[in-house]
């Protein structure tokens, strides 16, 4: 069982009670349930509780420069070949010219880093996180966006809903960032969220086909940024691509301060 993010959970006492009920688990001689369970650092002692005889802490290391070099070479150059070692050798050029090595001891940003190079060779990494995360939404948005938009086709069947479904095409990011706005500031449900603000400023028509709710949780789900948890029906949160989670709404953000710049995932 996997019990992601749990610094996630920002009621202490929430938290308390999910520790002290993973741990009378963890510790029960004849559980035949293994238990992975990851967390941004908390307080000193917090998860101490979870501490036993069959209980295992690790921490992940952020990349030195040996490791970017193993992970340029392994994901540019899986099948050992020539071509291979020139897209890693030229990855990792193109980090050193943007000065990324200190961003890129997160593995995750490395591994975005890597996508965005892969994905447009002929341009150069950008020079800061926020920049790099630009760009990876970009990409993100050029793969998604022929499968996204057939989402909506039973929308534009409708009357009215061709108009509702190319203002959202058109308005993807604007949406995705008042999202990412409402998750970092609020408890409200992104879905309920996103169709409070569509009806506020998109042209809704007067009446929608009965499958709407879930098309738009199908097609914020497929921007690559939100996922739907198995079990939830049309609910969606930040998927593991964790954009939303770090990046920060537009009127709060300057590019000049890099204390201002998304935080480390």
């Amino acid at each position: 069982m996997i019990v992601d993010a749990l610094d996630e959970i920002p009621d202490q006492d929430s938290r308390e009670r999910l520790l002290a009920a993973l741990a009378a688990r963890m510790s029960a001689p004849d559980t035949p349930v293994r238990f992975l369970v990851t967390t941004r650092p908390l307080s000193p002692g917090e998860t101490a509780r979870l501490a036993g005889p069959r209980v295992g802490f690790y921490e992940l290391q952020p990349f030195d420069a040996d490791a970017l070099i193993r992970f340029a070479y392994r994901w540019f150059d899986q099948a050992d070949s020539p071509a291979g070692k020139a897209a890693a050798r030229e990855f990792l050029d193109q980090v050193d010219a943007a000065g990324l090595g200190n961003i890129l001891e997160v593995p995750l940003l490395a591994a975005l880093a890597a996508q965005v190079h892969a994905a447009r060779r002929d341009q150069p990494l950008p020079g800061n996180r926020y920049e790099l995360y630009e760009q990876y939404i970009e990409h993100l948005t050029d793969t998604q966006t022929p499968v996204s938009t057939a989402t909506l086709d039973p929308l534009r069947q409708s009357p009215g809903g061709a108009q509702l479904a190319d203002w959202v095409e058109a308005h993807r990011v604007e949406i995705l960032e008042r999202l990412a706005t409402t998750y970092t500031t609020e408890e409200t449900q992104l879905l309920d969220d996103a169709e409070g603000y569509l009806a506020e400023h998109a042209p809704v028509p007067a009446r929608l086909p009965s499958s709407w709710k879930d098309l738009l949780a199908e097609w914020l789900a497929l921007t690559g940024l939100l996922g739907r948890p198995a079990g939830c029906g049309s609910c969606t949160r930040p998927s593991p691509n964790t954009w939303l989670r770090q990046r920060p709404p537009e009127h709060s953000r300057t590019t000049s301060d890099p204390t201002n710049r998304p935080g480390t995932i």
